[in-house]
């Protein structure tokens, strides 16, 4: 459970990417709320997936590769989000609302490397288990995400004073925008 959960959450992703993205232009403390609410929205998507695994699963997994395109889509418009970015020095001032908890819920749910994480997740750790290694599966799953997806963020605000640089900025922005770009071009693939 572990293992698959570390694997799956700290593998880059769109997530991961807007978590160092934000990190890196908010700080950490500011991006843990996109943290917290990515985390916690991908564990009520596992639970509800769980949960209807018995009766929907074929179903899911016959329709997931309709979640390509929205999601290459987001993910593109994401990387046009992040070429753009500039670090923000009143960061700490500012309203929650903006690429806060929200975000970070409603991410996941268009996510295509969640959605495949929860499928495979609920395949292999919870038809067939008792509700107490279901449970586990979630525990162990909601602090190796969180833990990971913080650390995308940490790693962004580390690397916050040289973005400060406006070329330097713009490589990095670049970068991510192209691994979300690939990611997107990888999807449709």
């Amino acid at each position: 459970m572990f293992m698959f959960s570390l694997s799956m959450s700290l593998s880059p992703g769109p997530v991961n990417i807007v978590s160092m993205n934000m990190g890196s232009t908010l700080g950490f403390n500011r991006a843990l709320h996109f943290v917290a609410g990515a985390t916690i929205g991908f564990i009520v998507q596992l639970l509800l997936t769980g949960i209807s695994a018995t009766m929907v699963l074929q179903d899911l997994v016959t329709y997931s590769h309709y979640l390509r395109y929205p999601g290459a889509l987001y993910m593109l418009c994401l990387a046009l989000v992040i070429l753009g970015s500039k670090p923000d020095p009143d960061a700490e001032t500012k309203t929650e609302q903006q690429n806060g908890f929200v975000s970070g819920m409603l991410i996941q749910w268009i996510n295509p490397k969640a959605w495949i994480a929860c499928v495979a997740g609920t395949s292999a750790f919870i038809l067939g288990k008792s509700h107490t290694d279901f449970a586990l599966f979630l525990l162990v799953y909601f602090v190796v995400c969180f833990c990971s997806v913080a650390l995308w963020a940490a790693a962004g605000r580390l690397m916050m004073r040289h973005l400060q640089h406006t070329v330097f900025r713009r490589i990095f922005n670049l970068f991510l925008a192209s691994m979300l770009g690939l990611c997107a071009v990888a999807l449709l693939w």
